[in-house]
């Protein structure tokens, strides 16, 4: 039932470091495959990022930015570095002007083997090399490259006035690949659960070190993690050849992120590309939806018995439609999650939160879970909703065709 305390909590308050959002609402980055051949944001996509910050949310996590524009997920997919710096501020600026209370934070990734067709695939786990050698394994020295190419990106986005990162550690990317048990590989950034986590740690510190330098202490750090990954030797188990669920290790992990001062842990589970019902739940399915609780209730519960101060993002609330509200606000009143993560629901309808501030919620485009929208994403075709936009429709329509 929605009740008015349910808003209440929805759209109440909640620290973030050392800094506040406004509600618990939070928009999670969905890669829209949208930006200029050179990986600028059009004007199209900077329509869209206005029109998505103008529903008011607490937080709103924009879609993955490659560090390197030679390595991209997506042939449109938005880069960040010192070319493409004063566009993103330029969108920024105008994002804040329509939302001037909503927390901006810029999500930095590393495409590895989730690579569109035509786009290189890298590794850093000798097993995924062997198993298919078209993925190239990265030397040591290639990923202190890749790193310093992350510290660049952090340092653009406490530059143009952001409000915070998030290290996409999630969905099997290439920088959760060193959090996996199956990563054995020798040297600095493979073997021991320190070594594994190295890459992490030398980000966070350094995110920290320059955000106080540039009087940036209200700068916002997290990261989005997929905490158990299903698979053999994944994160969230106990070794490389195990497949039973463990989150020892992403516990920990949780732990020492904030040790490292992190401010917020996004939760997500599996890897898309491999097993889109972990990671995207359905209607029909209504585990996986709860999955996700679980595993976000396990975090705030670890980090509440060391008295940590961390947030906790939630994720998979979309499927829940009508009953998202009464269901969200019950997570938090109970200590469950300190803010809730939309991602689909976002593409169908971008002022959801305004909506639901303003008691409009038979005015809701409510996600109806075809995901068409992940199968434009798959065709690196330009992101939207399909269901509710005739221009998505249109995009859709035209790749059916070529499929031919």
């Amino acid at each position: 039932m929605v009740t008015k305390g349910n808003r209440e909590i929805l759209f109440s308050p909640c620290n973030l470091g050392s800094s506040t959002a406004s509600n618990r609402l939070v928009a999670q980055p969905m890669e829209r495959s949208a930006s200029t051949p050179d990986g600028l944001p059009t004007p199209e996509l900077v329509k869209e990022y206005v029109t998505l910050a103008s529903g008011k949310w607490g937080i709103l996590v924009l879609e993955a930015m490659t560090v390197s524009r030679k390595n991209k997920s997506r042939r449109g997919q938005l880069v960040i570095d010192d070319i493409s710096k004063n566009r993103l501020a330029k969108m920024l600026e105008k994002m804040r002007k329509v939302a001037p209370r909503t927390k901006f934070i810029i999500q930095i990734t590393f495409p590895g083997i989730i690579a569109g067709e035509g786009l290189e695939k890298t590794t850093i786990l000798p097993g995924i090399h062997e198993q298919d050698p078209s993925i190239r394994l990265l030397s040591d020295e290639e990923i202190c490259d890749i790193q310093s190419r992350f510290k660049q990106a952090i340092d653009i986005s406490i530059e143009i006035g952001a409000d915070g990162i998030d290290i996409k550690g999630c969905h099997g990317y290439l920088v959760v690949e060193f959090l996996r048990p199956m990563n054995t590989r020798s040297g600095p950034f493979g073997g021991s659960f320190q070594n594994r986590v190295r890459f992490f740690k030398d980000l966070f510190t350094h995110a920290k070190e320059v955000a106080r330098a540039t009087g940036r202490d209200d700068f916002v750090v997290g990261s989005r993690v997929s905490v158990t990954e299903c698979m053999k030797g994944g994160f969230g188990t106990a070794g490389p050849d195990e497949y039973i669920e463990d989150l020892t290790e992403p516990l920990d992990y949780a732990s020492l992120l904030e040790k490292w001062g992190a401010d917020f842990m996004n939760v997500s589970a599996g890897i898309p590309a491999m097993m889109p019902e972990v990671t995207r739940p359905s209607k029909e399915v209504p585990w996986g939806i709860y999955n996700h609780f679980r595993l976000a209730k396990a975090v705030k519960n670890h980090l509440n018995k060391r008295r940590g101060t961390m947030s906790v993002i939630g994720s998979a609330y979309t499927m829940l439609g009508k009953d998202l509200i009464s269901v969200a606000a019950k997570n938090i009143h109970d200590g469950a999650v300190d803010f809730v993560g939309l991602g689909r629901q976002t593409l169908a309808d971008p002022l959801y939160p305004r909506k639901v501030k303003d008691l409009k919620d038979d005015k809701i485009q409510y996600c109806v879970g075809c995901n068409l929208c992940a199968k434009l994403l798959g065709r690196q075709q330009h992101v939207g909703c399909v269901h509710y936009d005739e221009k998505f429709k249109k995009i859709l329509k035209r790749g059916n065709k070529n499929e031919r």
